[in-house]
């Protein structure tokens, strides 16, 4: 099984890699698997790679709930 977390593109920094935002942290990412990407836009990403293109309040729901899965563990 394997995880892909929702981030915001912030900046396109050639054809294939831009720099993201993820919990306030900004982090480097290959965009080479979701072409046509840009600046705003919403992705997933897996291992440093970007796999699919996605919408804000789906980017905002999926967030929602691992943040929710997080804090159910912490009150474990």
């Amino acid at each position: 099984m394997c995880l892909a977390i929702p981030v915001k593109i912030k900046k396109i920094i050639d054809a294939q890699h831009a720099e993201a935002l993820i919990h306030g942290a900004r982090i480097l990412i290959n965009t080479a698997f979701t072409p046509g990407v840009k600046k705003n836009d919403h992705v997933l990403v897996h291992a440093g790679f970007s796999i699919e293109m996605i919408g804000e309040k789906e980017a905002e729901e999926v967030l929602d709930l691992l943040k929710s899965l997080l804090d159910d563990e912490k009150r474990k």
